[in-house]
């Protein structure tokens, strides 16, 4: 047991509060010895945090496990077993129910994602490192830039580490799919909040894409976005603001289509398939109201949990500062809120994991802590105290919880 779990947990919470302790040592000495923290400071050293925390369950339970499972379930079951990518697309609509629990509920892309990595790393605790370098370089700069938009740049760099603190960033961002699809979803986010109408319409149509490629959980976005041009619009009395998503949808359309066309592979019949998978009886109200009312409180629950009393604190307090500063990202962020618990309302998700399967929502949830911090102007003190809140958190949940994915 002492070999098994102890020295690693150990090890893990060395590196983690060293790395911890240094960083925020860096920022207090920086005006002093004019020492300019960068993006690249933050992502570094949030990889090293996941990396920290993660080690306490051991490097294959760390590293390995969240690829592999406990003998299936897991993408990387399936993606070891394919000889030829254009094949297993071509055929996906007659093995998808065939395949281990996690491929069924999602589009080809997910498979073809752990493919690809497998052929570059072979080695599973590897691939592991891969996704979470992967998700943090793009999910710290498109947040970064995000924010330096609305706020100071060193309130953005400060935001952006401490979304790396969050306890489902900590525990998901390493070998996680869900932790790419956040990642995409900051992209869109980055891309349809951006001044230049161009950029904003290829970024967005490109992540979209990619989204709906990994996930049925495309239906998000597209449901946020919709719910937000619908508030802009009643807000301008002008429906104009839909021209950019009318050609995300008409891409989207095309994209399908090719696929279809193509590859032989109907995204809409897969979709039906995985609806049907996921909630067999139908309606669930109807076919199990007990259930159904008790694990849509522990989604919402869930997710609440992992992302902790004091951001929840700030989150509330965010809110009317939002509304008045920031009406765009109010809007954003009320459609996100929104539908994800439309989509609940219909049973989506069926029992808890909604830390893991809706990392997607804590992006949102960080923009109105973002802007309570920059109304309040908390001195260094104050807000290194948050950080060591949050992430002390993180660090129980990881010893607490030992999740083993």
């Amino acid at each position: 047991m002492f070999n098994k779990w102890l020295v690693p947990t150990i090890f893990g919470i060395l590196i983690a509060i060293s790395v911890f302790i240094g960083f925020l040592f860096l920022l207090k000495i920086r005006s002093k010895y004019e020492i300019k923290i960068n993006i690249y400071y933050v992502i570094v050293i949030a990889i090293l945090l996941i990396i920290g925390t993660n080690i306490f369950h051991g490097i294959w339970k760390g590293f390995v496990t969240p690829n592999e499972g406990h003998g299936g379930l897991m993408f990387y079951w399936d993606a070891i077993e394919i000889e030829d990518p254009i094949t297993y697309l071509r055929t996906y609509n007659e093995r998808q129910e065939k395949m281990e629990s996690h491929t069924r509920s999602h589009p080809p892309g997910a498979v073809l994602f752990y493919y690809l990595l497998y052929k570059i790393f072979v080695i599973s605790g590897l691939m592991s490192l891969a996704i979470l370098i992967i998700s943090t370089v793009f999910s710290a700069f498109f947040l970064y830039n995000i924010l330096k938009r609305e706020i100071n740049k060193d309130l953005s760099l400060y935001v952006t580490f401490l979304y790396f603190l969050i306890p489902a960033v900590q525990v998901y961002y390493l070998a996680n799919l869900y932790a790419i699809i956040a990642t995409l979803y900051l992209g869109v986010i980055y891309f349809y909040m951006h001044p230049n109408n161009r950029k904003n319409l290829i970024g967005t149509i490109s992540f979209v894409s990619l989204i709906g490629f990994l996930t049925f959980m495309v239906v998000f976005i597209i449901g946020v976005l919709f719910c937000y041009e619908l508030l802009r619009s009643y807000k301008t009395k002008s429906i104009k603001n839909f021209k950019n998503l009318y050609f995300v949808l008409l891409s989207l359309f095309i994209l399908f289509t090719i696929f279809l066309v193509v590859f032989d592979f109907n995204y809409i019949v897969s979709f039906m398939y995985t609806s049907q998978e996921v909630n067999p009886q139908g309606f669930r109200l109807i076919a199990d109201p007990y259930d159904y009312f008790i694990t849509r409180v522990e989604d919402i629950l869930e997710i609440l949990f992992f992302f902790g009393p004091f951001l929840f604190l700030l989150f509330y307090r965010g809110f009317p500062i939002m509304k008045k500063e920031f009406p765009d990202f109010y809007l954003l962020v009320i459609s996100a809120i929104f539908f994800l618990l439309f989509l609940f309302s219909l049973g989506v998700y069926q029992t808890g994991e909604t830390a893991r399967g809706c990392l997607y929502i804590y992006p949102f949830l960080i923009f109105p802590v973002a802007f309570y911090l920059n109304e309040m102007d908390f001195s260094l003190a104050e807000k290194n105290k948050l950080l060591i809140l949050v992430f002390v958190q993180a660090i129980m949940m990881q010893l607490i919880g030992y999740y083993k994915w």
